[in-house]
């Protein structure tokens, strides 16, 4: 399944080194830099409404963030093989075990390599389809190119994403 990662400000200087690092648990087909300026905030707070995170979490997330003076971020899209999934007894759903271990990886060797670190302020991934689908909301309101070449993808991948509708049923999308 292709998912959609995040790298926050706070590891711009450790870009390519995290992104060569996530291609030993999937492939990164694609990313790219974001510049949000003014907008860095509201970003991130909507990337994390959607999840269902407390506002008091992505208050504490961003202030540790903006201790770097950068509104520049990075988007991926990567592709990870989720044939094995198990529940996350903290988040009380199923999940990639795959995906798992790279965030753990990932989030425990670079948390230890940027000042202020606050838990996840290093990337955001999304976890399964709901988050996914969410996630390309809020990417689509900020970066609408990037919300197009993630459904390029899609069609040459042959992903399935589950959205949510308005009134909470699942609307599968081809």
């Amino acid at each position: 399944m292709v998912y959609i990662g995040v790298l926050w400000n706070t590891v711009n200087h450790l870009r390519e080194e995290i992104l060569q690092e996530t291609n030993n648990f999937g492939k990164v087909i694609n990313y790219f830099d974001c510049d949000l300026g003014k907008d860095y905030n509201n970003f991130v707070r909507k990337i994390y409404q959607s999840d269902g995170i407390a506002e008091w979490k992505v208050d504490l997330k961003l202030q540790a963030m903006n201790i770097t003076p950068s509104t520049h971020l990075t988007i991926f899209f990567i592709d990870i093989d989720d044939s094995e999934k198990e529940l996350n007894d903290r988040k009380h759903k199923i999940v990639s075990v795959n995906m798992e271990r790279m965030k753990n990886s990932i989030r425990n060797k670079y948390s230890q390599m940027i000042q202020n670190y606050f838990f996840d302020n290093v990337f955001h991934m999304t976890d399964d389809e709901t988050e996914l689908a969410n996630t390309l909301e809020v990417i689509k309101e900020f970066f609408p190119n990037i919300y197009n070449e993630y459904f390029e993808i899609k069609e040459d991948t042959n992903v399935r994403i589950r959205r949510k509708n308005r009134k909470g049923a699942d609307k599968n999308e081809d």
